[in-house]
């Protein structure tokens, strides 16, 4: 069968869209609960060793003014802020996070300025701002 050339796009696009809604749907992320604190660190290892090796990709795509460096040496130290737990289920929860954070920046469902405040410390704020004047009455 031959279908006109309009057709034939709207096929095509059709297709395209249900593969990208089936393979985001194939990929939806689920929580399981580990059974020691091991399986809990294990899953956040290789969670850590998935971010690490992105770091080139996630930095290339989103187009970050950081070096690979200064993106692993952030992502160990958020890792090493949780290193110390001992519940499991904190673990899980952590590690649960970490996989939708990953994914959606992989997915590039984030903008840059998303991704960004990972990688940029916060400014302190002035003491003598404009709104502290403004309430001190000393406008």
């Amino acid at each position: 069968l031959h279908y006109p050339l309009r057709r034939q796009r709207q096929m095509c696009i059709r297709d395209r869209y249900q593969r990208r809604v089936r393979g985001v749907m194939s990929f939806a992320l689920s929580f399981t609960t580990s059974r020691t604190l091991r399986e809990a660190s294990k899953k956040g290892v290789q969670l850590y060793r998935r971010v690490m090796k992105a770091g080139p990709k996630v930095i290339n795509v989103y187009g970050l003014d950081i070096t690979t460096q200064q993106y692993r040496d952030k992502i160990r130290e958020e890792f090493r802020k949780h290193q110390h737990l001992e519940d499991k289920d904190t673990v899980d929860m952590l590690v649960f996070k970490g996989e939708q954070e990953f994914q959606e920046t992989i997915e590039v469902w984030k903008t840059k300025s998303h991704v960004l405040q990972y990688f940029i410390t916060p400014k302190e704020e002035d003491s003598d701002s404009f709104l502290q004047r403004f309430f001190d009455g000393k406008t």
